[in-house]
């Protein structure tokens, strides 16, 4: 199977303790699917919606993210919770993005990944 644009970065993000592209993740708000979550330098779980040049990144706070806010960013209902907040802040709870880590949360919340050969780890890991 291809992978997503970029194979090779999506490789090093997957090999990353502290990146995860939520292109693995089955979401279906295209806002998620093209960001990464990521550990900031504060160790908080972050979404990062975008990034510019390796040093400019549009990064949202996991533990900020509520009705009112998603239903302004990713058009979510105003009044209830979407079930994808519910797989964020599960995953943003992982103290590591490892695949290992990444399996066994997938499995618990009952969630199938569209693209499980890339929960493991590259040959050069």
């Amino acid at each position: 199977m291809s992978g997503p644009d970029s194979d090779a970065k999506f490789r090093e993000d997957s090999d990353s303790l502290y990146r995860m592209p939520m292109a693995i993740v089955p979401v279906e708000t295209p806002e998620l699917r093209r960001g990464r979550l990521i550990k900031n330098s504060a160790l908080d779980p972050v979404i990062e919606l975008y990034r510019s040049s390796e040093v400019v990144s549009g990064q949202m706070l996991i533990s900020e993210i509520d009705n009112e806010k998603s239903h302004h960013m990713f058009s979510w209902p105003a009044n209830a919770h979407h079930p994808e907040l519910k797989i964020l802040r599960a995953l943003g709870a992982l103290s590591s993005y490892d695949v290992y880590s990444l399996r066994i949360q997938f499995r618990e919340l009952g969630v199938e990944s569209s693209l499980v050969e890339y929960l493991q780890l590259s040959e050069k890991k």
